[in-house]
């Protein structure tokens, strides 16, 4: 049976009859608003996904750029240092995680031949938390409301608390889904190597979260229990909050929420350069080291002082260079045996790849002691620099670092939603626009990162103090950039499913006329039930082995 090939069971349209979750319970088919909101179908959740953490990504990024712009003046404003964390919790817990877990919701099933994600209940009630929770969160950093980190009120910051707590568990939620319909859903005979590498990159990227993200959980815990039960003490206090929480943000952590760009690069480029990846070992051993090497819940300096002076610290910080420069040489390898097509989604993958490795060696660098990179806010405001944070004693290069893995995991997000866009929304879409997308992120990431680079100079360099409002213009300017090209994805995104939605044409199976794995098999949209009757799969490409005329 060709992989295409419908089973008896299915009706007319091509569509199963209904979709099931591994109980055997019926997933109904959304339709309006009612369908939407009780919805377990994995597309329809994962468009929410993209949609909300897109438009949640506009706000972060105009936090970080209103944080740059009070730098700058001469009069500051008393909420910038609550812009600045609730911008740098948001860049990761309601842009990067959601946005990717969206995208794995939607096509991870696809990818690996199954007709749902696996507990779709449990994905549906994952995202109205997550959602929930991020309103909740922006609303208890309101200045009636009195919250955020290092709050002025108690109940105000407890509702803070809670937000990020429901944040933190909605998205493990959703990652247990997803991990889970990798590891028990595959069709036949795609053993856990031959999983697309969008599909491993999650779960590397899922495994490394469950291992840290409840290790930061707990920090939020016994910040609220001291602050709300006790004088606080010690953990409680509101200039010690930050610093219990802002190594989830920070290198290597940020790293573990990059993980899954890595997974949309190479499927991109794979597909794009019209090759199989020749050295496909090499590139899956690639992520998993990428991801081993980005564990940080060690990493804070409250609990493990002098850490950025840790010899583990420092030796993690330069090896994490190794996997980025492997998965460098199989992009190269798949390259060398194909004929590129530029388009959009390989361009900007191009852009996300060259970004994360201008992180890894950023990343690298700073443990360098010699080369003096570990400044921190205390260290400005002595050399005459305004600087509005929680944590005096933060190290301002890592944000630096942050900055441009942020942009960088952004682009690859965005490389996504173009690739993927026939699936997610039933047509692609707009190429040329994708294009013009890949020059505005290189720069964004550029201008986003290497300021707050330089300032983790200035120890080693004075004269700083006179250029540190062309410094910051500049990483506000990168973040608008980052804002305008979210902007540009979310619009098309939202225009092409209100298209199709309203009878519009839709999308070949294969709208790029070059997939490779199966979800390329595949209506855009997909039916109920993602697909027919599959044959057995006999490599990782099985598409190209159906085009060559081999088995699948």
């Amino acid at each position: 049976m060709a992989i295409t090939d419908t089973s008896p069971t299915e009706t007319a349209t091509g569509s199963a009859p209904g979709a099931s979750d591994p109980t055997g319970s019926a997933v109904p088919n959304p339709r309006g608003l009612a369908g939407i909101l009780g919805s377990g179908d994995h597309m329809t959740i994962g468009r929410l996904y993209i949609g909300t953490s897109l438009l949640f990504g506009l706000l972060t990024f105009g936090l970080m750029g209103w944080f740059g712009i009070d730098a700058m003046s001469d009069v500051h404003s008393d909420r910038a240092p609550q812009a600045f964390t609730l911008g740098q919790l948001g860049l990761v817990f309601l842009f990067l995680m959601p946005l990717f877990i969206g995208l794995a919701t939607a096509i991870v099933p696809l990818q690996v031949g199954a007709n749902t994600i696996a507990f779709p209940r449990a994905a549906a009630a994952a995202f109205w938390t997550w959602a929930m929770a991020g309103i909740l969160l922006c609303v208890s950093y309101l200045p009636s409301v009195g919250g955020g980190i290092a709050g002025g009120e108690i109940n105000g910051q407890g509702l803070t608390f809670l937000a990020l707590a429901g944040l933190v568990i909605a998205l493990l939620l959703a990652t247990v889904c997803i991990i889970t319909t990798v590891v028990t859903l595959r069709t036949s005979g795609m053993t856990l190597d031959r999983v697309p590498m969008f599909s491993w990159s999650m779960v590397v990227a899922g495994g490394l979260s469950m291992l840290t993200l409840p290790v930061w959980l707990a920090n939020v815990a016994l910040i609220f229990v001291d602050a709300t039960y006790g004088s606080p003490a010690k953990y409680g206090v509101a200039t010690d909050q930050w610093a219990q929480l802002s190594w989830v943000v920070t290198q290597p952590q940020i790293f573990v929420f990059a993980i899954p760009a890595l997974g949309i690069i190479a499927d991109a480029i794979a597909t794009f350069a019209h090759a199989r990846q020749p050295q496909r070992g090499m590139v899956l051993g690639a992520i998993g080291a990428f991801g081993a090497l980005g564990f940080g819940a060690y990493a804070q300096n409250v609990f493990n002082p002098g850490v950025h002076h840790n010899w583990l610290y420092v030796a993690q910080g330069a090896l994490i260079l190794l996997p980025v420069l492997m998965f460098l040489g199989g992009m190269i390898g798949s390259l060398r045996h194909g004929k590129p097509t530029l388009a959009s989604p390989f361009l900007n993958s191009v852009v996300a790849l060259l970004l994360l490795l201008l992180g890894a060696f950023a990343g690298a660098a700073f443990g360098l002691g010699r080369l003096g990179l570990q400044s921190t806010a205390q260290q400005l405001v002595q050399n005459n620099i305004t600087i509005r944070v929680v944590s005096k004693g933060e190290p301002i290069y890592t944000w630096g670092v942050t900055a441009i893995v942020v942009v960088a995991a952004a682009a690859a997000g965005i490389a996504g939603v173009y690739y993927w866009g026939a699936k997610l929304s039933g047509r692609k879409l707009p190429d040329g626009l994708g294009k013009l997308l890949a020059p505005i992120l290189l720069v964004a990431g550029l201008l986003a990162g290497a300021p707050y680079l330089a300032l983790g100079l200035v120890a080693k360099a004075d004269g700083l103090a006179d250029s540190a409002n062309a410094l910051y213009a500049m990483s506000v300017a990168g973040m608008a950039l980052a804002g305008l090209a979210l902007l540009l994805t979310v619009g098309p995104f939202i225009a092409a499913r209100a298209a199709v939605i309203g009878g519009g044409a839709t999308a070949e199976a294969d709208a790029w006329g070059a997939g490779q794995s199966l979800e390329w098999a595949s209506d855009s949209p997909p039916v109920t039930g993602n697909f027919g009757q599959l044959a057995e799969v006999t490599s990782p490409q099985p598409l190209l082995d159906l085009a060559e005329g081999g088995q699948s």
